[in-house]
């Protein structure tokens, strides 16, 4: 079954100095908020973020949440990708998905309860 993506570029080349972080979630309604908003407080640059959020079909309101969050503040990261599995498919498969399209020399997994430090 194929993905769906959606993609917010801001700048496509030039990856080799930034962070690639790979989010997943599954029916996170109540923890992906502060975990995203995390991102933009924890001292790294956001334009050396390439953001990737993989959704494992979630049916509550996750993915609304995400897509206001890209809305918001998409532009503050070097790129976002959003990609949602039809159903879900489990953690692994969904962190291999994430992997598939990373950009950056540095790669950091998330689980969707994961708040980083300030």
């Amino acid at each position: 079954m194929p993905l769906q993506k959606l993609m917010v570029a801001n700048e496509t080349s030039g990856f080799k100095k930034c962070v690639s972080v790979v989010i997943t979630t599954f029916n996170d309604e109540e923890t992906i908020m502060p975990v995203l908003l995390s991102l933009l407080s924890s001292g790294v640059p956001t334009q050396s973020i390439q953001l990737i959020i993989v959704d494992g079909g979630s049916t509550d309101n996750t993915l609304n949440i995400i897509k206001d969050f890209l809305n918001k503040h998409g532009t503050a990261f070097k790129y976002t990708m959003l990609v949602m599995h039809h159903r879900n498919l489990g953690v692994s498969k969904a962190r291999n998905d994430g992997i598939k399209l990373v950009l950056c020399e540095y790669v950091l997994l998330l689980d969707s309860d994961i708040v980083l430090p300030k």
